[in-house]
């Protein structure tokens, strides 16, 4: 499923996906940039406790933070780690890091902005071909079947 939605939305091109391990689906592809966002854990937690977080009925404490920052780490690692058997913290499966304790959001949204509209990112007719591949491959797709423990 998560293929199929994926791979729909980026057949549609000039679009945005966050999250769902798109990057690691769509890789290879000239037309994707692949981007990690990090933070340095303590600017993370601050967010986090000044931000909330949508399940948090109110604001969080330190405490709390971080046993929620950890938790999802954990998930999110195991996701990807499951799907795509890498490290999602190995920078080599990205084409761009971003520090946001470094640069503000504003200045990662301009430095991204300005990678797209340099024109680096143009697909070619071997890439589309590539995409419609991932395309029909995804709708042929069945889930694999569960493995017993």
């Amino acid at each position: 499923m998560v293929r199929r939605v994926t791979t729909n939305l980026a057949e549609q091109d000039n679009v945005v996906i966050v999250g769902l391990g798109a990057g690691q689906l769509l890789r290879g592809l000239r037309q994707v940039l692949r981007v990690q966002v990090v933070a340095p854990e303590e600017l993370r937690l601050e967010r986090l406790m000044e931000w909330g977080f949508e399940q948090a009925a109110g604001p969080l404490t330190h405490d709390q933070a971080r046993d929620l920052l950890r938790h999802r780490e954990r998930e999110s690692a195991a996701y990807i780690r499951y799907l795509f058997q890498i490290d999602w913290l190995d920078p080599q499966h990205w084409d761009l890091v971003l520090n946001t304790g470094r640069f503000s959001v504003t200045e990662g949204v301009q430095v991204v902005s300005g990678i797209v509209e340099s024109g680096l990112l143009q697909a070619t007719p071997t890439d589309r071909q590539q995409l419609a591949d991932l395309v029909d491959r995804g709708l042929r797709l069945q889930a694999p079947p569960l493995s017993r423990v």
